[in-house]
């Protein structure tokens, strides 16, 4: 982040509660000895870093969500699996899916429990090709798991939800609701989502992968309007803003608890 950025995030944040959190444009630009236009073009590149800044007119600009960037070696460190997270891990700044990159390294030489992570989703899919919308400052990641004797993918789905709808109430005290075959309620608004794929080889499964998308620190408004009415995030509901990072290793905890129980 370049240095007059930074400064307008510490505008913003020192705002506060102070005139109910805004700071005129003109105030950012006093303060940074810049242009009214290069306050506008910073914003922009702070809403494009995925902080979640509001703007309107006589009132200037208020920040409501700050951007929380994904650190694979904290999740790591907050491991206590036996399978997954142990072996492979991958990292996209932007795909088309999570579960797309997963199959692609299921052909290649991934170990079982690899892990696909991704900031942001273009192409993100449902069940039955529905697409699925990967919102700001979420989870969406992706599983392989080698089969065994005890798992198939409705297992596997059902413990994906169980492990999403756990890793929920731990950070906020409030249960899910589990809605068949895939979703993951709150306030009866889907929270997040489960797809598992699985792949073949000479007519016998050789992966299964586990997609997981939660809304996770995300504005009402931030929802396109065809799905505003049915989708939620656990900000929208709960009005705290959550560590992803602290989220994906508690799911990855419980996930490998599921599948590979002691």
């Amino acid at each position: 982040m370049n240095s007059s950025r930074d400064k307008i995030i510490g505008l913003l944040r020192k705002a506060g509660s102070k005139n109910n959190g805004w700071v005129s444009g003109e105030e950012i630009a006093r303060e940074l000895h810049i242009s009214r236009n290069a306050v506008s073009k910073n914003i922009n590149g702070l809403r494009q870093a995925d902080y979640l800044i509001e703007s309107i007119v006589g009132c200037g600009y208020k920040l409501v969500i700050e951007s929380d960037s994904v650190d694979i070696a904290v999740i790591k460190s907050q491991l206590k699996t036996k399978i997954i997270g142990r072996s492979d891990w991958v990292w996209f700044e932007e795909t088309p899916s999570t579960n797309r990159e997963a199959i692609i390294l299921g052909a290649d030489s991934v170990r079982d429990g690899a892990v696909i992570i991704a900031t942001k989703q273009v192409a993100g899919r449902g069940r039955r090709g529905h697409s699925w919308f990967s919102a700001p400052r979420s989870l969406q990641l992706s599983v392989l798991l080698e089969p065994h004797v005890e798992i198939n993918e409705q297992k596997l789905t059902h413990w994906a939800m169980n492990a999403l709808n756990d890793t929920i109430a731990h950070f906020t005290g409030i249960s899910a609701k589990l809605k068949e075959p895939n979703d993951v309620l709150l306030n009866n608004k889907k929270v997040a989502g489960v797809l598992v794929d699985t792949l073949t080889s000479g007519g016998e499964t050789s992966w299964f992968v586990v997609g997981i998308g939660c809304n996770v620190n995300v504005a009402k408004s931030e929802f396109p309007a065809d799905i505003a009415e049915h989708a939620t995030s656990i900000f929208a509901e709960c009005g705290r803003i959550l560590s992803r990072n602290d989220l994906y290793a508690h799911l990855i905890n419980k996930l490998d608890y599921y599948v590979y129980p002691a």
